[in-house]
């Protein structure tokens, strides 16, 4: 029997187009939209970095300590973050889109729990479509507007799986890449940010 394909939500950080810090040891290379998880390579954690700061107007200042410093002044309801979560089946994403959050994951979470369309942003609008069945449609904008709009399909207990997988992507993305390229600069303050950083993005 054919194993059936794995509905994967992959939490995503789009459009860091911002200053780096001075510390930084060499160039970062920017992409559009970078998935976050425990594999995420050193410039993908230097473009979370840039985008953090520069989404939320916080000071790199001279160094690094500079820097964590000012981020831990940074309060959970004023946190911000362009991204979100991107859905994927075979070949087939549907990624967030415009004014939705990477700070967003957890309203997603409780959304979906509640069998609610969460907000995932507009032009394009992407939402999720429940039926009695419990079958689910993610559509990658909306089908009662956009003809060409396209969806992927899945069951309500694949879509809670990859919801917690999700969430684990995001903390081992923290607690891993995130930390280790951190830690090259100071340990205690690596640790500081990173405790912030769990504080602000994720309810532990």
């Amino acid at each position: 029997m054919k194993k059936r394909n794995k509905l994967i939500i992959k939490p995503t950080i789009m459009n860091p187009y911002y200053d780096k810090p001075n510390w930084f040891e060499s160039e970062v290379d920017i992409d559009q939209f970078v998935f976050i998880d425990r594999h995420s390579l050193p410039n993908d954690v230097k473009q979370f970095i840039i985008l953090l700061f520069g989404y939320n107007d916080i000071e790199f200042g001279n160094c690094f300590e500079a820097s964590v410093n000012n981020f831990l002044e940074l309060q959970k309801d004023e946190l911000a973050m362009s991204g979100g979560p991107t859905f994927i089946y075979n070949e087939v994403q549907i990624l967030p889109s415009c004014c939705c959050g990477l700070e967003d994951l957890e309203d997603v979470a409780t959304c979906i729990k509640h069998k609610k369309s969460p907000w995932l942003g507009h032009d394009p609008n992407p939402c999720i479509e429940y039926s009695k069945r419990n079958k689910i449609k993610i559509w990658s904008d909306d089908y009662k507007e956009n003809k060409d709009a396209f969806y992927i399909s899945c069951t309500y207990t694949e879509l809670l799986v990859a919801l917690h997988e999700m969430k684990r992507d995001l903390i081992s993305f923290i607690e891993g890449p995130c930390f280790d390229y951190l830690a090259r600069f100071n340990l205690k303050y690596a640790n500081n940010m990173i405790n912030h950083l769990k504080k602000l993005l994720i309810d532990v």
